[in-house]
Formats: C-alpha cells, structure tokens, sequence
C-alpha cells in the first residue's frame, strides 16, 4: 500500500469562493479599491452595491474613466440618459478607448441618435478593427 502525505495547509488553496469574497471583507480606501469592488459586486449580480462603489469612486478620482464607464454599463438598461452621461465623461476622459466609445454609440442608437452612433461605431472601429 502507497501512503501518500496530504499537502502542507500552506500549500492547499482555500475554497475559491473565500478567495473571490476577500474583496468584500477589506474596507476601500482609494478610488481604485472602490472600483474593484464594484466591479466584483457587479459580477454577482449586486447592481445597487456597484453602483454605490462606482460613484464612490468618482467621488474619490473623477479622472477615472473606467469607473464611469462601468456605472454606464449598470444603468444602460434602465437610465440610458445616465448611462450616456457617463459615458460621454469616460470617452472625454480616455478618448481613445474603443469599449467607451463603442457603448456610447449603444446609447446613442438607442436615444435615436443615429448621427452619433454611427460616428461613434465609426471611430470605435478605426480605433479596434479586429
């Protein structure tokens, strides 16, 4: 019979789930720290506490273009007015980010502004054609 020692505890890996919930339990202290958070509540489906991590971490960085755009993602579906808000100040912000400017043509096409979509799709493309 082959006995075959368990690895050292310091070399198991805890449960995933502990791992990915770690963020939750650390308290922000930059913009960036709120951004990540965000990004993970949003992952899990926990719209109101991203969007309170997102506009927190305006509140703490408003050259944070990525924060913007990820609230403008939140509230695509429901507030299209917010949503092409904040993504006009991400794309002011890195203009030359074509994920930015490809979801502000979204916003744009469904507000009618046909204009302004394909103008964005356009320079969205020029930026990323692959």
């Amino acid at each position: 019979a082959t006995n075959t020692p368990e690895a050292p505890a310091a070399l198991q890996s805890p449960p995933a789930e502990t791992e990915a919930d770690a963020i939750f339990t650390t308290v922000p202290q930059s913009a960036s720290d709120f951004l990540a958070r965000g990004m993970a509540h949003s992952a899990r489906g926990r719209r109101a506490e991203a969007l309170a991590d997102f506009t927190a971490a305006i509140e703490r960085d408003p050259t944070l273009a990525e924060a913007y755009f990820q609230r403008g993602i939140l509230n695509f579906e429901r507030n299209v007015a917010l949503s092409l808000a904040d993504f006009n100040t991400a794309v002011t912000l890195a203009p030359d980010r074509a994920d930015y400017i490809h979801w502000r043509g979204r916003a744009h096409s469904w507000t009618d502004n046909h204009e302004a979509a394909l103008a964005d799709y356009t320079r969205a493309i020029e930026l990323a054609p692959e």
